[in-house]
């Protein structure tokens, strides 16, 4: 059935959609200080990491005030362009992803462990490839109002189509990086000590966890524009 541009789902559309964008945005937000946390907890500062922390934890909580308010305004009985559960789990792992960076800085905070320069170096990089992950799929949600605005037409679905693709393809890159990072701290304890290597393989771990979100939303949002 052709999406029905009537003043009820205009009116429905641009609470939810919009909202569901919104809280896109603020996932990519919490990349910055995300960031700046795990740099300053390397560095040893960890004045600069609380402060950094606290932003995140901020961003989470910014985000679970639109995701709670989009929920509040679903409508419960009108006609809707979209599947009502898809749009739901897409919001649901948009949300994980904020909860997984929430995640890796209170956990980073568990413990001071020193951490090699070389290894440093290596996890951001890490980090960084996560970071495009979450980028590309809030580059495909981008589009969604534009997608919107044009019945739902063939053009626009494919620019999300296009980005999609771009988020499996970083996924897949931070998978392969996450693997090769893993194999070397676990060759380290002699450097990081047993607790030492537990408590950055688990934040690796978690790191993984943003991006394996990312694509589960991804793959959400795919399904949500899917005639």
């Amino acid at each position: 059935m052709p999406y029905i541009r009537s003043p009820i789902v205009m009116s429905w559309r641009r609470s939810p959609f919009e909202g569901l964008m919104e809280h896109a945005r603020l996932v990519r937000e919490c990349l910055g200080p995300l960031r700046k946390a795990v740099e300053s907890y390397l560095a040893g500062d960890m004045e600069e990491y609380e402060k950094y922390k606290k932003e995140v934890l901020e961003r989470e909580h910014q985000a679970d005030i639109v995701k709670s308010r989009v929920r509040n305004h679903l409508p419960k009985a009108v006609f809707m362009p979209v599947d009502k559960g898809t749009f739901l789990m897409l919001l649901r792992e948009e949300d994980a992803i904020l909860d997984y960076a929430e995640d890796v800085v209170v956990w980073l905070g568990m413990r001071k462990t020193p951490v090699p320069e070389d290894l440093k170096k290596e996890i951001l990089d890490y980090l960084a490839i996560v970071e495009d992950t979450v980028k590309s799929f809030e580059n495909a949600m981008s589009h969604l109002g534009d997608l919107l605005e044009s019945s739902f037409s063939e053009k626009e679905r494919k620019k999300i189509k296009e980005g999609i693709k771009q988020v499996h393809e970083k996924e897949y890159q931070a998978d392969v990086a996450s693997y090769n990072l893993s194999k070397k701290i676990f060759t380290m304890e002699e450097t990081l000590g047993a607790m030492g290597v537990y408590h950055i393989l688990k934040t690796v771990n978690l790191m993984d966890q943003i991006a394996n979100h990312a694509e589960n939303a991804a793959d959400r949002l795919r399904a949500l524009i899917a005639k």
